[in-house]
């Protein structure tokens, strides 16, 4: 596993934005049981912190890039229940935050949910996977990252995982919760030497 530079992962903040930075923040608000630090790393697993459409999709022994997969935490669209939400949300055309013109849904070909309707979404999908590993017996220091690793691999799969000795077997190139927990520090670390960048609460 190859874990970005400090800079790298300063950068893509940077490029993300200011107020962008600081709703994550204030989003995740206490920050527990999910730290905005980790949604911003998973966000940067996912697509280095940009509003794109991702995916791949296996064909014979091949993998052909599907694009079915939508947005800054790459919601993907092959979860009939994902791709019901996408199609009641405004679409933005990839590579940009603002809504299309004239009006489409994020589930048209090659657009992205906004930023926020994201966020709330990941971080809904994410604490329901988190009750479902306390309900499962999942050990209660790894239940935020069976919720990390749910993201990509699903519930089951990540429950699938941790029976099976590595919560993270089924996921990403079977790294995907240990790469988002090793950036979160980067992403902590960074925001903190920005003070203007940090949210401080009500």
């Amino acid at each position: 596993m190859e874990i970005p530079s400090q800079q790298e992962v300063g950068s893509a903040l940077a490029h993300l934005g200011n107020w962008r930075v600081i709703h994550v923040q204030e989003a995740m608000y206490p920050y527990k049981p999910i730290p905005a630090s980790v949604m911003l790393a998973l966000g940067f697993r996912e697509t280095g912190l940009r509003n794109i459409c991702g995916g791949a999709k296996l064909e014979g022994n091949v993998w052909v890039q599907s694009y079915s997969d939508r947005g800054w935490l790459q919601i993907t669209d092959t979860v009939e229940q994902h791709a019901q939400w996408l199609s009641e949300q405004e679409g933005c055309t990839n590579g940009y935050w603002t809504p299309s013109e004239p009006p489409v849904s994020a589930l048209e070909a090659m657009h992205c949910p906004r930023f926020s309707p994201a966020l709330d979404f990941t971080k809904a999908s994410m604490l329901k996977d988190m009750a479902y590993a306390k309900q499962q017996g999942v050990a209660s220091g790894m239940v935020l990252r069976f919720g990390i690793a749910a993201h990509n691999a699903g519930a089951g799969g990540a429950l699938r995982g941790y029976h099976e000795g590595s919560i993270d077997k089924y996921t990403a190139q079977g790294d995907y919760s240990a790469y988002v927990l090793a950036v979160a520090p980067l992403v902590h670390n960074w925001i903190v030497a920005h003070p203007n960048w940090a949210y401080h609460g009500t």
